[in-house]
């Protein structure tokens, strides 16, 4: 028997049914519908034959055309004879239950609202705003629509309470053939027609405004309630397409700095810019999945945390169960669209995913995800960690590093020869890898690409050089408003002491800031590991001090995002009008859309 394909017109149910029938091999097919014009469309209730036959139904093909089905596999295929149907001119169909079919008394065509998602800053001492792009929607409005009778009520009425999402048909007109979400039926303040007396059956009119978001078509196949509605929880249709995965090559590589950045990058920056960003899901080094987050997702980077980078968001993709396993990373970044299909990316981490809740089965999934110091600091050590003598103090924070995941990359940007000498490590792996760190005047923390960097603290001296500059009184400023004041947290001395070793007292050295005297003492006491030097020690409180003396006066300022900053960054903050002109260290930057609150320890005035 060959194989062969007929298209049956089923008025009744207002569809046509296309039955395949002697297909030499069982397996996946793709059937596809055409009209003589060149339009066509995928028939999604067929997508498998078994035992060489199969049938479904298409309820998304044209009214009064000719329309063919194309069946293949990719080594057989058959089309059917022309035939066409004629339906409604005006109605809502279910996917889930296209029996409910609704046809529809339209009172006005729709006046479409194509709405873009927009954060309007005004930067201190500017003329012209600056304004952050979203993608614009693929539209919004309000159907307005009457029933007869008691009859045509119901059915709205059943129609709506079973699937919020349908297919909405509207002849000619703009919305002629569209997926929409109705998020409310109101009934309009219009006047109601009464029957005629000696009627029979017939209710009062009436007039009603549905609320109808477009949404894109529906994944899976439309009798399927589950596959066609998952992929749909309140996104926004493929107007937001660009969002998703980006190429690779509009990433910027590992150790990013602000001047790494393509030359457009300040140029599109201070003028205003579209935001996109691109989130990834990964297990085990491979990518699984790639994620939409919805507004108000943020990422924070504060460098006095030691969890320097965590990411907090949510998103509409039924992908709970991705989101749940053990393992899963998410490698996040984010950016500029210079145009379509022109964006430049720059990654803001990896992390690794803490938590993932939805409350509903209609809530987006809230997800919760922190850089791996998360992953160093859950991994206590078992039994008490020795430390040799003689080992590079870099090399004994590998190591620990290295014990938790051997694929973490450990990168040494201080040049310290400084050994250790011959102690134990109880429960805390992160603070001993911190207290290590801290005995070379270093820091660790995970940089953007995920690599755990041990490097001295950043400092600002005079050679310091700003990355980029906050500023005000200009037509190109970006410094949206700015915080000043002094901590009171701050401490002006530091004793930093180790622990007692093989009978041998403890090693203590101590740091004075200028500040400290008499009614001015404000100390600080840091607590070492037991193989350090005395000259390990000095080098932990100096640096210690030198931070906490950058924190003494507070400058906050609130600007437009730029996305390459990093915490430890060296940017110029400069107000003409209040006198400042200073290079900060990047303490705290919280990125979402909107103005990125920074937090910069004090610095260099040269004002």
């Amino acid at each position: 028997m060959a194989a062969a394909v007929a298209a049956v017109v089923q008025t009744s149910r207002r569809r046509i049914r296309v039955d395949v029938t002697g297909w030499p091999t069982d397996g996946p097919v793709t059937v596809t519908g055409a009209t003589a014009s060149g339009l066509s469309w995928t028939v999604r209730s067929i997508t498998h034959v078994s035992g060489g036959a199969m049938s479904g139904g298409d309820y998304e093909m044209p009214s009064g055309v000719n329309v063919t089905y194309t069946v293949t596999d990719g080594t057989t295929t058959v089309t059917s004879a022309a035939v066409s149907i004629t339906l409604p001119a005006e109605m809502l169909r279910s996917p889930t239950t296209p029996a409910s079919d609704v046809v529809l008394e339209v009172i006005s065509k729709p006046g479409v609202d194509y709405a873009r998602d927009e954060v309007v800053l005004r930067p201190l001492g500017r003329r012209t705003a600056v304004v952050l792009s979203g993608a614009l929607s693929a539209g919004a409005f309000t159907l307005r629509v009457r029933t007869r009778t008691d009859a045509d009520l119901t059915a709205l009425d059943a129609l709506a309470a079973g699937s919020a999402r349908c297919l909405l048909i509207l002849g000619d007109s703009q919305m002629a053939w569209t997926y929409v979400a109705i998020g409310s039926i109101r009934r309009a303040p219009s006047v109601p027609f009464y029957a005629a007396a000696g009627e029979v059956g017939v209710g009062r009119w009436q007039e009603w405004d549905l609320s109808c978001t477009v949404i894109s078509q529906p994944a899976g196949d439309l009798t399927d309630p589950y596959t066609s509605l998952r992929g749909d929880q309140g996104r926004v249709c493929d107007a937001q397409g660009s969002q998703g995965r980006v190429p690779d090559a509009a990433r910027h590589p590992e150790s990013l700095t602000v001047e790494s950045m393509s030359a457009r990058w300040d140029d599109a920056v201070r003028p205003g810019y579209t935001p996109v960003s691109s989130v990834m899901v990964w297990r085990d080094g491979v990518q699984v999945a790639t994620l939409t987050p919805l507004p108000g997702s943020k990422v924070t980077l504060d460098e006095g945390s030691q969890r320097r980078r965590v990411v907090t968001l949510s998103t509409a993709d039924d992908m709970l169960t991705e989101l749940t396993q053990e393992r899963t990373d998410l490698r996040v970044a984010c950016g500029i669209e210079y145009g379509p299909g022109d964006i430049e990316l720059v990654d803001q981490g990896v992390f690794r995913v803490i938590d993932a809740v939805r409350k509903t089965s209609m809530s987006p999934i809230t997800v919760e995800a922190e850089d791996y110091s998360g992953v160093c600091a859950l991994a206590r050590f078992l039994t008490p960690w020795a430390t040799a003598g003689g080992v590079l103090v870099v090399d004994e924070i590998a190591a620990m590093i290295h014990d938790v995941d051997p694929s973490i990359d450990v990168v040494d940007e201080t040049g310290s020869l400084s050994v250790t000498t011959a102690g134990s490590w109880d429960r805390d792996r992160w603070g001993a890898v911190e207290a290590l760190a801290a005995s070379i005047g270093a820091e660790v923390a995970f940089d953007r690409a995920g690599r755990c960097v041990i490097r001295p603290i950043p400092t600002v001296t005079d050679a310091t050089v700003p990355v980029w500059t906050i500023d005000a009184d200009h037509e190109l400023a970006v410094l949206v408003g700015v915080t000043y004041g002094s901590s009171g947290l701050s401490f002006n001395a530091v004793v930093a002491t180790s622990g007692a070793s093989g009978g041998s007292p403890p090693v203590t050295a101590v740091a004075l800031g200028a500040s400290y005297g008499l009614g001015n003492q404000r100390p600080r006491f840091l607590s070492l590991p037991s193989d350090v030097t005395s000259e390990d020690a000095a080098a932990a409180a100096a640096g210690l001090l030198a931070r906490s003396e950058e924190h003494e006066r507070i400058v906050d300022p609130q600007a437009v995002p730029n996305p390459a900053l990093d915490v430890g960054d060296p940017v110029r903050v400069r107000v003409p009008s209040d006198g400042v002109d200073e290079i900060r260290i990047e303490l705290l930057l919280t990125r979402s859309r909107g103005v990125c609150h920074e937090h910069a320890g004090a610095g260099d005035d040269e004002s």
